[in-house]
């Protein structure tokens, strides 16, 4: 029975409408199934998938991975003032 309450509330592919989802689109968040369907939901939204590195997350979904995220961004964003900074004031 356990089996069944669970197939019950997992979603089904909004790309195929007819395996469950598996994945999440990082860009937009839409849920799919496969790696075809992936690229389908791209072409058809013509979304980049790429993630928002600057979009609000609020406290509740704030965990450990938005953290890193946030610190990997950060860190990104800092050798990239470095790079600027050598390039343009010592023309390194």
């Amino acid at each position: 029975m356990a089996s069944i309450a669970s197939s019950s509330t997992s979603k089904i592919c909004p790309v195929c409408n007819v395996k469950p989802t598996k994945y999440t689109c990082p860009g937009c968040e839409t849920p799919t199934c496969s790696l075809p369907c992936s690229k389908a939901h791209k072409e058809r939204t013509r979304c980049t998938g790429q993630r928002n590195k600057a979009k609000y997350v609020p406290m509740n979904r704030y965990g450990w991975g938005e953290m890193m995220r946030d610190y990997t961004y950060l860190e990104d964003v800092g050798r990239k003032v470095s790079l600027f900074v050598l390039f343009f004031f010592f023309g390194f």
